[in-house]
């Protein structure tokens, strides 16, 4: 990715805009993306209560 940057950089003689896009567009994309993903170590309530009711 900061191959990418700096080359976008160098292709727009000098001009940070199309890289700091870039760039703003990627962070959101993982920033977005992680919300979807399953929170680990949580276990279901009713598991637990199923552990409980047979002890």
């Amino acid at each position: 990715i900061l191959w990418l940057f700096g080359k976008l950089v160098d292709i727009n003689q000098g001009d940070y805009t199309a890289s700091f896009i870039l760039i703003s567009l990627i962070s959101s994309t993982f920033f977005i993306g992680s919300f979807f993903l399953p929170e680990t170590g949580k276990v279901k309530e009713s598991t637990i209560k199923e552990k409980l009711c047979a002890e």
